[in-house]
C-alpha cells in the first residue's frame, strides 16, 4: 500500500498536506515531517502544509494557501476521522485527496484511504512509510515525527504502544532527534503550575535549585507514604522551567534518618 501511495504522490506537482482543527503534537509532527520528507524525496515539486498552528512552543513551517493551485493539487490528509474536522476546508477543491489515519474510519472520504486502528499515532504511520520506501530523514524530520511518537502514545505508557513504536522511536534517534528538546518543550512546566502538586510549605528555592522537604506533620494534606511522595517529587521538580538542581529531604519518623536525593535537571 506503501508503494501505491507513493506513486500517487509521484504523479502530482503539487501537493498539500492537510490535519485538524486545534492540531495537536501527532497532526503537526507527522503534517511537518511529511511536508520535510517529501521535500528531500521530491526537491522539484511544490510542498505545502495548510491550516491551523495552534499554540505551541516551536516554529513548524506551515504555508499560505494563497499560492496553492488547488485544482491541480493532490491533498494528503493526516490524524482527522472526518471531513468537517479538516482545519483548512480547501481540501475538498484538491484534485485527489488522500487520507492517513489511525482512529477509526466511521466517515470514509477521499480518494485514496490509509487506516491502521492498531497504530498509536499517525506519526508512526509516516515513519513506517517513510523507512519502508527509503526516504532520507533528517534531524528536523526526526524531531517532528518523534514530537508526535511520544505524545500520542503518553510517552509510550499506553496501552497499545507496540514494540515497533519503541523501534521508531530508536530509529528517529540516531537520526538526529533531540529527546532532551523534545521533553524541555511539553512537559517542563513552569513553576506556579507545579505548585498543585506539591505541599506549598513544603517547596523552598535557592536561586536556581529547588528543595522539597518531606515529612509527616508537612504532608498531612497528602495521602500516603512519604516515601512515595519523595520519588513522585523528583519527577515534578526536574520539570519544572528554570529549575537547573534539585533536591529531596525525606524523614519517614522523627528516629528515621534523613534520605536525601539530588540531582541536576536532565537538560544540565
Amino acid at each position: 500500500m506503501f508503494r501505491e501511495m507513493d506513486q500517487l504522490i509521484q504523479s502530482y506537482q503539487s501537493i498539500a498536506i492537510y490535519t485538524h482543527v486545534l492540531p495537536d503534537m501527532d497532526a503537526l509532527g507527522s503534517q511537518c515531517g511529511l511536508k520535510l520528507l517529501l521535500q528531500e524525496r521530491y526537491p522539484t515539486k511544490d510542498i505545502y502544509a495548510l491550516g491551523d498552528i495552534n499554540d505551541v512552543p516551536i516554529p513548524f513551517p506551515i504555508d499560505e494557501e494563497a499560492s496553492v493551485p488547488l485544482a491541480s493539487t493532490l491533498a494528503i490528509v493526516l490524524d482527522t476521522s472526518n471531513v468537517e474536522r479538516v482545519s483548512n476546508q480547501s481540501f475538498l477543491r484538491c484534485d485527489k485527496i488522500l487520507k492517513i489515519d489511525h482512529h477509526i474510519d466511521y466517515t470514509p472520504y477521499g480518494d485514496v484511504s490509509y487506516i491502521d486502528t492498531s497504530t498509536i499515532s499517525t506519526c508512526s504511520i509516516v515513519t513506517s512509510m517513510a523507512r519502508e520506501l527509503g526516504y532520507t530523514f533528517t534531524k528536523d524530520i526526526a524531531n517532528f515525527l518523534l514530537f508526535g511518537l511520544i505524545t500520542d502514545s503518553g510517552r509510550f505508557r499506553f496501552p497499545n504502544t507496540r514494540a515497533e513504536d519503541f523501534e521508531h522511536a530508536a530509529f528517529l534517534l540516531n537520526h538526529g532527534a533531540d529527546l532532551q528538546f523534545i521533553y524541555d518543550q511539553f512537559y517542563v512546566k513552569p513553576l506556579k503550575k507545579s505548585r498543585g502538586r506539591l505541599c506549598p510549605q513544603q517547596l523552598q528555592s535557592r536561586t536556581q535549585c529547588r528543595v522539597r522537604q518531606n515529612n509527616a506533620r508537612r504532608c498531612d494534606a497528602f495521602k500516603g507514604r512519604l516515601d512515595v511522595h519523595q520519588s513522585g517529587a523528583i519527577n515534578v521538580l526536574q520539570d519544572i522551567q528554570g529549575v537547573d538542581a534539585w533536591a529531596t529531604f525525606t524523614q519517614l519518623t522523627e528516629s528515621d534518618p534523613i534520605y536525601v536525593s539530588a540531582g541536576p535537571h536532565p537538560g544540565h
